[in-house]
C-alpha cells in the first residue's frame, strides 16, 4: 500500500496537471474549476479514505481536531466501505456534516447557556443552529454548480487515492 506522502504527491501532481486541461477543454466557469481544485486539495490533505485509520496523514492534518474522526475510524474498517468509489467520499462528507451540526450545537449551547441554563437559552441555541442549517441549505440550492464541483473534486482525490492503492497492491502481489 502506498504511503501517505506518496498519495499526497500523486494527488497534488494530478490536480496541478488537470487544472489547465479542464480549463482549456471544458466550458466550466473558473469558479467551478477553482472550487473543484480546492476540494480536491482538501480531500487529499484532510478527507482521504485513510481517515478510517487511527494514525494516518489525514488524521494528523486535523491536528487537535483529529478527535472528530474517532467515531468514523471505529465504524469503518480500513479498505472496506470507506475505500469504495463515491460511497466512501459520501460517507466522509455526511459524517463531517453531522459532526459540524453537533459541534455548532455544542458551541451554541455553551454561548447561550453560559450565564444560566434555562429552557429559553436552550431554545435560542437550537434556533441558532436551525438558522445555520437553513442558511446552508439555501446557499446549496442557489449554487448547485459549485456544490457539484466541490463534490467532484472530493471524488477525484479519492479516486486517485484508491487507484494508487490498487496499483500498489497489484505490483506487490506480482513481485
Amino acid at each position: 500500500m502506498a504511503s501517505g506522502k506518496t498519495h499526497t504527491m500523486i494527488n497534488l501532481s494530478a490536480i496541478s496537471i488537470s487544472l489547465p486541461l479542464i480549463h482549456f477543454y471544458t466550458n466550466l466557469s473558473l469558479d467551478d474549476i477553482l472550487v473543484g481544485a480546492g476540494s480536491a486539495f482538501f480531500g487529499t490533505v484532510f478527507l482521504s479514505p485513510d481517515l478510517d485509520l487511527k494514525q494516518s496523514k489525514s488524521s494528523q492534518a486535523w491536528g487537535w481536531f483529529s478527535w472528530i474522526w474517532y467515531a468514523y475510524n471505529r465504524c469503518f474498517s480500513h479498505r472496506k466501505l470507506s475505500h469504495f468509489f463515491i460511497v466512501g467520499t459520501l460517507s466522509r462528507v455526511v459524517y463531517l456534516f453531522f459532526a459540524a451540526i453537533f459541534l455548532s450545537t455544542l458551541i451554541s449551547l455553551v454561548i447561550y447557556c453560559y450565564d444560566e441554563l434555562s429552557v429559553d437559552s436552550v431554545l435560542i441555541a437550537q434556533e441558532n443552529v436551525g438558522q445555520i442549517i437553513r442558511d446552508s441549505v439555501l446557499w446549496a440550492e442557489g449554487h448547485p454548480n459549485l456544490l457539484m464541483a466541490g463534490f467532484a473534486g472530493l471524488v477525484f482525490s479519492d479516486s486517485l487515492h484508491l487507484i494508487t492503492d490498487l496499483i500498489y497492491s497489484f505490483i506487490k502481489r506480482r513481485s
